[in-house]
């Protein structure tokens, strides 16, 4: 029987040819060792299955090879990331499971090779002439084919062989939100303060950063006119849909569009038409705000609306509330064909706000995964190369966090982000002074927890999610958990022996209990129900906690509080609580503070069988005085930052203002939402976002 004809491997940029043993990025051959091309070749037969250490290991040294194995596959393994461009700790092509092996996570194209002319029968010298001619004329349209192929790709693709140049164009050290704008001589874009958020443009170049003068509160800037004439927004307070709006960069009155309400917009390749985002649907209008038409109706809460360069297709994100996801979708333009963009894959994670080089074709895009954004590229393809299928390609992995990219529309090799280096400032409210001031050394912590004879602090580390502990004055610190593992939220037990906490690393969150020497780590939720918030009972024998993560927090009717019996494991519904989560056991034991689906204070009486709500208050992180007799929380009304932390006095209902947050400096930061908490003498606890955030050019 004939053997299989052989295969080459292609994936992103990278072609592997297994016969000849050789690997090409973006058509030039690139070097790679012996032994890592061997475990990349096995990573690629079995690619999307794991490849245990000791299949790598028959494959690389024979049985009577005296080597030690474990240095020499990480070292190789090591080799061949650095090759491929790839990262142990943020992987798109090459993923280690834990205590078994590596497998090859990437979408791999499986293409058989020609055979070769002398693996033909002889044949008569005539037919062999003609045979030759023919060939060596199909190989060299083979090999024109390939060269223009890679020549258009070289042309076409920021995804050469080159290193990428930053160059910082910003340092006011201010927070920076939404998308990037730029018309080649300047850029767009927004600036978040305690107060408001400011429309402001920089130079191209860097330079000082101005702000744009304009009466609409809180501007949002989406996109600007092919004329660069009009920066296109959304403004105003409250829960989006918000007016659409046309800002002039060169001053003068702004004018509404129609009575259009949208949560994203952006123009259409005429000039004469936006495209905009309302719900769950995408709709077609006038610049005038008239003749508004249905485009396409999708699942999710679409947004970052971009055309095509040939106007025929449109890329959108796409948010989807349970679970919480947002990936990349593309619509043709006559509403047809809606389908996503990317292929499943861990290493793509959460992807959105892409762009369009409209002189190359090439689509830009960011990626959320390992706790990271980084940017990735899509090259332009060309119909009439069948084997041109485009497929995602990394562009950075860190340190710094890259978002937000925009096209230089004057220089397709120049692309403006946001570049991050996320830090918080653990800081603590002095009511003497009015100021926050640096607690704990300032380290760059959140969710801040005591023991009850104040001693002792337990604390996640940001943005990482370890879980440590140490004495109140900072001593005797000591790393807790470990990664993969994310924690979240620690609570101290009663008796200082244990904390519990969120681990928030996989898609369905668990409360886990961990000693206060880091052992005996255990989950004490359900395998499966997903949980968050733990609280300890008074006595330390129960836990409650949110029957609810993240993943489905627009799902109201999934909203309850569970109440974990530690010594039976029985586990229970708390009577009355249905609507409800983040949960806070009083110090007394009698009392439940929660959150409502509608994000307002709710107060059980767990003996009374009776509940108070505190209406027309959006509250974040509650949390009891170590008396019992208040509840702190953040006012979230404004929806986007915590304006101000009030305290709710138990007994008389009264209500009253303990920080104000506007004019503070530096807004509070944290993983999900800003974080805030209290010191054992109940001052306000904030961690202060004191992450370098600005504006950068990237070259290649």
């Amino acid at each position: 029987m004939a053997s299989p004809p052989p295969a080459i491997y292609r994936f992103g940029l990278f072609e592997v040819n297994p016969h000849s043993g050789e690997v090409r990025k973006a058509g030039v051959r690139i070097k790679l060792q012996d032994q890592p091309l061997q475990i990349l070749l096995k990573l690629l037969e079995q690619a999307g299955d794991v490849v245990s250490r000791e299949e790598l290991r028959t494959a690389l040294w024979k049985d009577d090879t005296f080597v030690d194995f474990d240095a020499g596959l990480n070292t190789a393994i090591r080799r061949l990331r650095d090759t491929l461009g790839d990262s142990a700790d943020g992987p798109t092509l090459i993923e280690t499971v834990p205590r078994r092996g590596y497998r090859f996570i990437a979408p791999v194209e499986k293409t058989a090779v020609p055979d070769r002319p002398e693996s033909r029968p002889v044949m008569a010298t005539h037919a062999w002439h003609q045979y030759k001619r023919s060939a060596w004329l199909s190989i060299g349209v083979l090999l024109a084919a390939i060269a223009i192929y890679a020549h258009l790709k070289t042309k076409s693709s920021p995804l050469v062989d080159r290193p990428l140049r930053f160059a910082q164009l910003t340092s006011d050290g201010l927070a920076k939100s939404g998308r990037l704008l730029s018309d080649g001589t300047r850029i767009y874009f927004s600036e978040l303060t305690p107060g408001r958020q400011m429309l402001v443009q920089v130079a191209s170049v860097g330079g000082e950063v101005i702000p744009i003068p304009t009466v609409l509160e809180n501007p949002r800037p989406l996109d600007l006119s092919s004329d660069g004439a009009q920066i296109l927004v959304v403004t105003g307070e409250g829960e989006e849909p918000l007016p659409l709006w046309m800002v002039p960069v060169a001053g003068g009155s702004p004018r509404r569009v129609g009575g259009i309400l949208a949560h994203d917009a952006g123009w259409c390749p005429d000039a004469e038409r936006l495209v905009y985002a309302s719900g769950h649907d995408i709709f077609l209008v006038r610049t005038d705000g008239s003749r508004s038409q249905r485009l396409v109706t999708v699942a999710g809460i679409p947004g970052g609306l971009r055309w095509s360069p040939d106007g025929r297709k449109l890329r959108f994100d796409l948010w989807e509330p349970a679970p919480a996801s947002i990936s990349l979708w593309e619509v043709a333009a006559d509403g047809t064909d809606l389908h996503p963009l990317l292929p499943k894959s861990p290493g793509l994670g959460s992807s959105c706000c892409g762009t369009w080089n409209h002189t190359t074709g090439t689509y830009f895009f960011q990626v959320f995964s390992q706790a990271r954004t980084d940017l990735w590229a899509m090259p332009g393809g060309y119909r009439w190369w069948p084997w041109a299928s485009a497929l995602p390609a990394r562009l950075t992995s860190g340190p710094m966090n890259f978002s937000a990219p925009a096209v230089n529309p004057v220089d397709d090799r120049e692309l403006f982000v946001i570049g991050t280096l996320p830090r918080a400032e653990l800081v603590r409210y002095d009511s003497s002074t009015g100021q926050f001031l640096p607690y704990l050394a300032g380290i760059s912590a959140e969710g801040v927890d005591f023991t009850r004879n104040g001693l002792w602090a337990a604390y996640t580390s940001y943005p990482d999610g370890a879980l440590w502990r140490c004495r109140v004055g900072g001593g005797e610190r000591r790393q807790l958990t470990f990664p993969p593992l994310r924690a979240f939220l620690p609570r101290w037990s009663p008796d200082g022996g244990s904390i519990a906490f969120v681990d928030i690393s996989e898609e369905h969150w668990k409360i886990r209990v961990i000693s206060a020497e880091g052992t005996g780590l255990r989950q004490v939720s359900p395998a499966d129900e997903a949980a968050s918030d733990p609280t300890w009972s008074p006595g330390g024998d129960r836990l409650a906690f949110g029957g609810i993560d993240i993943t489905h927090a627009d799902e109201p009717s999934k909203f309850a509080i569970r109440v974990l019996d530690l010594t039976t494991g029985r586990l229970a519904t708390l009577p009355g609580s249905t609507g409800l989560f983040s949960p806070r056991w009083s110090p007394d034991g009698r009392h439940m503070a929660a959150i409502s689906a509608m994000a307002e204070l709710t107060i059980l009486d767990l003996l009374g069988q009776s509940a108070f709500t505190l209406s027309g208050l959006k509250v974040g992180f509650p949390i009891w005085s170590h008396a019992g007799d208040f509840v702190y929380f953040q006012d979230r009304t404004e929806a986007r930052v915590p304006t101000r932390i009030l305290r709710l006095s138990l007994s008389s209902r009264k209500l009253e203002t303990v920080v104000q947050m506007e004019g503070s400096g530096r807004l509070p930061l944290g993983t999900f939402a800003s974080w805030s908490g209290l010191t054992p003498d109940d001052a306000p606890l904030v961690s202060r976002d004191i992450s370098s955030q600005e504006v950068y050019s990237v070259r290649w």
